[in-house]
């Protein structure tokens, strides 16, 4: 089954912007200038008015050119039909669509920014001047996405893109967060190891106050019943009779 489309993205800093191929001339035309298919509208006075995010540009194969702009009056009756267009080309404000008699004809121009991502694009038809800065790419030169990938996770991976630089931002804020966590761990480790228990600083004092009694620290008065109980040689010895107020009899006798 031949493909109706080719998808390929504008990578740009803030988004992926997508350019399709299209092989169908009658739903590429039906997208540029039919009532309701995307880019054309009827009003409530049945004229024909182009999407305010939308434009069209088609391509005569006799050279001629007809725009469409939200801008500007659409003149029907000048609309060239489908079978004189030699190339169609649509965009919105979702991306672009293009097709063509002679792809080749079609040019893609692009400038790119200080990341290597694309900056300003522009697709074309025909003889077409390459403004300052521009360089011409090809449809193939344009990043082709992973189907299943419509999440566009691939930007996160593209430096210079805003999520790349979000994912970096994330790293770093998680790095930051495990080491300060790290670090109080380490913190709280050392101060268990440097800080003493209650119980055992009681201990301590106890064993103190015990070491101190053992060592004879006493009260003066304490220290010197002791020593006389001992028999030390500070206690006088004790009274004779005689020196007691009583006379012998000896002395009685002579008197």
């Amino acid at each position: 089954m031949k493909k109706k489309w080719e998808v390929r993205y504008f990578v740009t800093a803030v988004a992926s912007v997508p350019v399709y191929k299209a092989y169908s001339k009658t739903e590429t035309y039906r997208q540029a200038a039919k009532d309701g298919w995307g880019t054309v509208y009827r009003d409530e006075n049945n004229a024909l008015v182009c999407d305010e995010d939308c434009a069209a540009d088609l391509y005569t194969k006799n050279g001629g050119y007809f725009g469409i702009r939200s801008c500007d009056e659409i003149i029907t009756k000048e609309m060239p039909k489908q079978a004189e267009c030699a190339a169609i080309i649509v965009s919105d404000s979702c991306g672009f669509t293009f097709w063509a008699e002679d792809f080749s004809q079609i040019h893609i121009f692009a400038t790119y920014d200080e990341n290597g991502l694309i900056d300003t694009y522009r697709v074309e038809y025909g003889d077409t001047p390459v403004y300052d800065g521009e360089v011409e790419i090809s449809f193939d030169d344009l990043y082709k996405r992973a189907e299943e990938d419509y999440r566009e996770t691939y930007r996160a991976d593209i430096p210079g893109t805003v999520e790349y630089q979000r994912k970096q931002e994330s790293a770093q804020t998680e790095q930051t967060a495990a080491e300060a966590a790290e670090n109080t761990d380490t913190a709280e480790q050392g101060a268990e190891q440097d800080a003493e228990p209650v119980g055992a600083k009681a201990a301590s004092a106890a064993g103190a106050d015990s070491t101190a009694a053992g060592n004879g620290k006493r009260d003066p008065q304490g220290e010197r019943e002791t020593e006389q109980k001992a028999g030390g040689g500070a206690a006088p010895p004790p009274l004779e009779k005689e020196e007691t107020g009583v006379k012998a009899w000896r002395d009685t006798t002579n008197t």
